[in-house]
């Protein structure tokens, strides 16, 4: 028997995610590790950093569909469509960048339409 539960997977079915978002599927229903639903390995959309607890990169525009078992034989599942950004925007940078050995320099990177898009969607990642 089919049992809609779109409103026990977060994010929603309806969100878009970019190329290189970091997604975290949970399910309001206890559930073992999640994993994309693809005939080929060669087509997968999501690289699952975490299966256990549904952390996953998109690394492939398209859509998919992501699944998780509940019981032996019963799964839950949600679609995903991830396309890929428009653009890239370089947030803040040092006004002075120099080659001094071990020195690092942070360039925050928004990818998307604007910098108010998120790329880390669902529960935190803590």
């Amino acid at each position: 028997m089919r049992v809609a539960v779109d409103d026990m997977i977060e994010p929603k079915a309806s969100t878009t995610y970019l190329v290189g978002d970091l997604v975290c599927f949970k399910s309001l229903i206890a559930c073992g590790a999640w994993r994309e639903s693809s005939s080929s390995t060669q087509m997968r959309h999501f690289n699952f950093i975490d299966s256990d607890r549904g952390i996953a990169s998109a690394n492939q525009q398209g859509n998919a569909v992501i699944s998780a078992h509940v019981d032996v034989d019963q799964s839950i599942f949600t679609e995903a469509t991830i396309t890929s950004a428009d653009q890239i925007q370089f947030g803040e940078i040092p006004k002075v960048i120099s080659n001094i050995p071990n020195r690092r320099f942070i360039f925050p990177v928004h990818i998307g339409n604007s910098s108010d898009v998120p790329n880390v969607h669902g529960a935190l990642l803590s």
